[in-house]
């Protein structure tokens, strides 16, 4: 109803009422003080590194056991990179790592792998220690929370992917979220040439800087992805109900069955979004290997990622390194690429493939 109304309104568009509202809903839903919508996650990060001064003095760490979209647009300010390794129990980086970084970086992009939150409190503590700017990736992690409080509201920008996979959809789109009206005025006016006029930040902050026609990307989402987001979002808290229960049923067979396992969540920390999906952590590349052939002939959807070739290349681009090897700079990003096992859960609306995918799972090695 909301896209057909759109279309016969002629709001298909620039910034009618459905992009509006949805931003307007989605500042209220984090808490956050300025929501702006993207055509996509990668977009928003760029322009989130706009906003904080990314250059090519600029030192950018982040995991690299996530998709390269979430970094790649560090090579559009001739930053540098560096990669943090993983938790094994987490998949998110891990924080012992980071604070022993050295040189400290200038900017850090957290990502909250598959809805599960990092440890922000410790993350911003050091962060602001180190006066390190930080961009939260929360593109798998829509309605995630650590101490009652939602992810991407503790970094200085959060970052939300609307793409169909997530919990939140627009077919293709992101919102952006942060707290200060310098920086929203920034990063709309990187990404939506001389409308940046049009959001409500512009009237809170000076932009006497500003080019006239912005800084002349254009970034627009369309806003008929913002009509089906307004219902996904209305529907969150009910699907990552779904979702969580899912997973504690996951999280409990693995306690019988040794062989896998499902990433541990931090005692404050609520997951959310999910990437409506689960990673499952299998023992070793072998067992994953075995369990992907199995899930094919019982029709279970399953697939692995690997991105070794991606941190490669940016790593060499990015800081002009010869050679970079991942077994030695990230062992446990280079084994989590062959254990862990990556299961959607839409497909789970039918009840035969989610008794199929525990058959699979308690046939096992304990």
């Amino acid at each position: 109803m909301r896209v057909a109304l759109a279309v016969m309104k002629n709001q298909v568009t620039a910034y009618p009422a459905a992009v509006r509202k949805l931003e307007e809903r989605f500042s209220s839903y984090t808490g956050s003080a300025h929501a702006m919508m993207f055509s996509n996650a990668t977009s928003a990060i760029e322009a989130a590194l706009f906003s904080v001064g990314a250059n090519s003095a600029s030192l950018v760490a982040t995991s690299g056991f996530v998709i390269p979209s979430s970094y790649c647009s560090i090579v559009s300010f001739s930053s540098k990179i560096v990669f943090i390794d993983i938790s094994e129990q987490t998949l998110n980086l891990d924080y012992a790592i980071l604070s022993q970084l050295n040189p400290k970086p200038s900017i850090l992009i957290v990502v909250h792998f598959y809805g599960n939150p990092c440890d922000m409190k410790s993350i911003m503590d050091w962060a602001s220690q180190n006066n390190v700017l930080v961009i939260e990736d929360c593109s798998h992690a829509h309605g995630a929370k650590i101490n009652g409080r939602m992810v991407g509201t503790w970094g200085h920008i959060g970052i939300f992917s609307l793409q169909g996979a997530k919990a939140v959809s627009a077919g293709e789109g992101a919102l952006a979220i942060t707290n200060c009206p310098e920086i929203a005025l920034k990063m709309v006016a990187y990404g939506h040439q001389e409308s940046f006029k049009k959001f409500p930040v512009s009237k809170l902050t000076d932009h006497q800087s500003i080019p006239p026609f912005g800084f002349g990307k254009k970034m627009r989402a369309h806003p008929i992805g913002a009509a089906l987001a307004l219902v996904d979002l209305k529907n969150l808290t009910f699907k990552n109900r779904i979702f969580e229960k899912w997973m504690i049923a996951l999280k409990e067979l693995s306690t019988v069955i040794n062989s896998f396992s499902v990433p541990t969540v931090l005692p404050d920390a609520i997951r959310g979004g999910y990437c409506q999906g689960v990673p499952i952590i299998f023992r070793d590349e072998a067992t994953a290997d075995k369990f992907i052939s199995n899930a094919k002939l019982v029709k279970v959807n399953c697939f692995r990622r690997t991105y070794t070739d991606s941190i490669e290349y940016f790593s060499m681009k990015c800081n002009d390194d010869n050679i970079y090897r991942i077994k030695d700079k990230l062992p446990q990003t280079q084994l989590a690429f062959g254990r862990v096992v990556f299961v959607p859960f839409y497909q789970f609306f039918h009840p035969l493939r989610w008794i199929n995918l525990f058959g699979l799972l308690k046939k096992l090695p304990r």
